[in-house]
């Protein structure tokens, strides 16, 4: 199996980013909690965080930013998702002191994109497109996901985008950006192709996508998959779940008698 790890930060965010992955049948997932080391991953992510400046310290007091790096430099593919992308960057800045007091922050130098705090929250759908700078997937697939985050990432040098994105709903705290607006570039990645990252949540739930990728991963660490059984690549379904949080409430609570305290 691919072995995948996922750094569990003290701010972590947005767990279900990863459900079709521990589900999938091609994969061992693994979350490294603050104490644990990494192992032999062939996979690391950082994930999205609500404190990313606090998180990439942590990462780098604890001694998970020199494990990360060099790991990188061996092959080992690093993703990198909203905060955990903007992680992999060369800088985080924070003029304003959203996040935190520190003014400015390295970050693990892994891509070449800064990244820069703004007033207001972007909150949208979103549907992309890749703009074949990822090789295993093709430009011709839609893939779709959500966006959640402060701060916007500029490229550097010659850096390209993965993806090209349309927000199909109209962020909350950012009246700027509006539901038409144009498509816009997200995420990076490094010339090594084993480093990117996104700002996209939710893009492991696209199962073609995913499979597409862990074959690609599997290619490059020399893993031999086996054939996938039947039903065996997970495609998560938040309705499935929705139902079933429903049903485990109808079975343990008594209804009746809350529906007669609130009036129904």
């Amino acid at each position: 199996k691919i072995k995948i790890e996922v750094l569990y930060l003290p701010h972590i965010s947005n767990f279900t980013d990863f459900n079709p992955l521990d589900q999938h049948a091609w994969v061992e997932l693994r979350y490294v909690r603050p104490g644990d080391k990494l192992s032999d991953p062939d996979v690391i992510i950082i994930p999205g965080t609500k404190n990313t400046i606090n998180d990439l310290k942590f990462l780098y007091d604890n001694g998970y930013a020199d494990q990360i790096t060099a790991l990188a430099a061996q092959g080992v593919f690093v993703i990198g998702i909203c905060g955990g992308y903007q992680m992999l960057g060369q800088t985080i800045s924070d003029p304003q002191s959203r996040e935190s007091s520190q003014g400015q922050i390295h970050g693990l130098g892994l891509l070449m994109i800064k990244t820069v705090f703004e007033p207001g929250k972007i909150t949208s759908q979103v549907k992309a497109v890749s703009t074949d700078t990822l090789k295993f997937f093709d430009s011709d697939q839609e893939i779709t996901g959500y966006e959640i985050h402060m701060g916007q990432s500029q490229y550097l040098d010659s850096a390209q985008p993965l993806f090209s994105v349309q927000r199909t709903g109209t962020p909350v705290s950012r009246p700027d950006i509006g539901k038409a607006a144009a498509p816009i570039a997200d995420g990076a990645i490094n010339k090594g192709e084993n480093v990117w990252g996104t700002y996209m949540h939710g893009i492991f739930d696209n199962k073609e996508f995913t499979n597409s990728f862990l074959k690609f991963a599997a290619g490059k660490r020399n893993i031999q998959l086996e054939q996938l059984p039947e039903g065996a690549a997970v495609e998560f379904d938040p309705d499935t779940e929705f139902n079933r949080l429903a049903n485990i409430m109808r079975d343990h609570i008594d209804l009746e008698k809350l529906y007669e305290i609130i009036g129904f």
